[in-house]
């Protein structure tokens, strides 16, 4: 499944799901990652914007941060059964983010699960700047 128009695209791997996402700016790079990984759980479109939660996150670099926030993002869904469609992000830096995710409770009746994601790896895990666009790579457990 390719959609880098996006800000993300779905890997194919042999015992995980993988993502590569891109954004013109850590903010964007990291909302399109966690965007990809909704659209791993569910239909992205199916989701309306109707709750905001705040995100905290602090991590000793980009790649740790990235997992944290993923994580986070993971943990909401898990405990709170929420899915989210955006992600706003208000500060942001190599240790450091600060956000509100935006989504609705879990309604089967509208929102079809697709693949459950059981955890964000650190296998194959990558941040980097190559010339002007921020690019990650990031494996999750299913």
């Amino acid at each position: 499944m390719s959609d880098m128009q996006n800000g993300f695209r779905i890997l194919d791997h042999t015992a995980d799901v993988g993502l590569q996402a891109h954004g013109s700016d850590l903010a964007q790079l990291f909302s399109n990652a966690a965007r990809g990984m909704f659209s791993v759980i569910s239909s992205l479109d199916a989701i309306q914007p109707t709750e905001h939660i705040s995100v905290s996150v602090t991590a000793d670099g980009l790649e740790d941060l990235l997992v944290g926030w993923l994580s986070e993002l993971l943990y909401l869904f898990s405990a709170r059964q929420m899915l989210f469609c955006r992600f706003d992000i208000a500060e942001i830096d190599d240790r450091h983010l600060r956000a509100a995710a935006v989504g609705e409770p879990i309604d089967l009746s509208r929102h079809e699960l697709s693949t459950e994601i059981k955890a964000v790896t650190y296998h194959d895990l990558k941040v980097e700047r190559i010339n002007d666009i921020w690019q990650a790579r990031v494996l999750f457990d299913v």
